[in-house]
């Protein structure tokens, strides 16, 4: 049997993921429907002075555009 938890509507991101499909993947599973779910929520942490962490975003940034994600 597969798991799910489509009522997972948050995802803290706090490590330097830069593969498309890895990012599609766990941003996926907030971005599932359920009922009484109207929002997702990404919160990408990164560190301008760490350079693995510094140089992932810019690589997600396109993964979260296809996702429907806005940067606020």
């Amino acid at each position: 049997m597969k798991a799910s938890a489509p009522a997972l509507d948050t995802l803290f991101l706090a490590g330097p993921i830069s593969y498309d499909g890895l990012l599609v993947q766990c941003a996926g599973r907030v971005i599932r429907a359920a009922p009484g779910k109207d929002l997702a929520e990404v919160h990408d942490y990164h560190d301008p002075a760490t350079p693995i962490l510094a140089a992932s975003l810019p690589r997600r940034m396109p993964g979260y555009r296809a996702l429907g994600f806005t940067r606020t």
